[in-house]
């Protein structure tokens, strides 16, 4: 299945969820002509987007993008850029990737203490342990560059596409079947998804990468400048409309600072 061509409008709801579910693997097949690099790309394009929705979210809530998050994207568009090679970024990212197995799980054994130091304060609250699973995502990027191997981790619903479908669902950005309380059976769970990803915000996000995997490959093999380019371009691209960050913001502010 070409991600790149397919008309995702045509699908029913049911099938576009099926296609979430397996979008990595949909997205391996799309994207066989594609060098490593423009691999490497097409996800930190996306990202990028996240990012600048996350920077939306954080000006609203009066809130500043912690530094950690701010300098792993920092890097993935230096390597991007042909500014740092893999030896150079293996480590930052070790010591980066360190801090967030003691975020997600208090897991120490292989911290990296100075780094630690420089970055874990801004995450001691719950409103920044909000965002604290898609503030990874950039860093899973500089996983695949270090190890030379891609997965599209961060793209799939268990990831960015998942946090999209619950910004829709729980700030109501359009009705779909949930359940307040959560505690969903897998029938209700399959329901849930189903609406979510068949919703017409959903379709309008899935066109963006759409968009951003036809103009990597549209590009070949990006020069510096088309990257520098590109960089400048996607610090304002978002994924919601502006209307509906004002919405998710307004909805989390009622959350976080209850």
């Amino acid at each position: 299945m070409d991600i790149m061509t397919l008309d995702f409008s045509s699908f029913s709801a049911e099938e576009k969820r099926e296609l979430i579910y397996t979008l990595d693997q949909s997205l391996a097949e799309s994207t066989t002509a594609f060098s490593f690099n423009q691999k490497i790309l097409v996800q930190t394009l996306f990202v990028a987007r996240s990012y600048h929705f996350y920077e939306q979210i954080f000006e609203r809530l009066s809130l500043s993008v912690p530094l950690l998050y701010q300098e792993v994207m920092t890097y993935v568009w230096l390597y991007l850029s042909g500014d740092m090679d893999t030896a150079q970024l293996e480590g930052f990212h070790k010591a980066t990737e360190s801090v967030f197995t003691c975020l997600f799980t208090g897991d120490d054994e292989f911290l990296d203490e100075e780094a630690w130091e420089k970055y874990a304060d801004e995450w001691d609250s719950v409103y920044c342990r909000f965002f604290l699973t898609d503030a990874a995502a950039p860093d899973y990027i500089l996983e695949q560059i270090v190890s030379g191997e891609i997965t599209w981790y961060e793209l799939p619903d268990n990831q960015l596409f998942c946090s999209i479908g619950n910004y829709i669902s729980d700030c109501g950005l359009e009705p779909v079947f949930q359940r307040e309380s959560g505690g969903y059976t897998y029938s209700e769970l399959q329901r849930h998804d189903a609406e979510v990803y068949g919703s017409h915000t959903f379709a309008e996000i899935f066109s963006l990468l759409q968009e951003d995997l036809r103009l990597v490959y549209g590009l070949k093999e990006p020069t510096k400048q088309d990257i520098l380019k590109l960089q400048k371009e996607y610090e304002n691209k978002g994924l919601f409309s502006q209307e509906q960050v004002i919405q998710i913001a307004d909805s989390l502010k009622k959350f976080i600072f209850s």
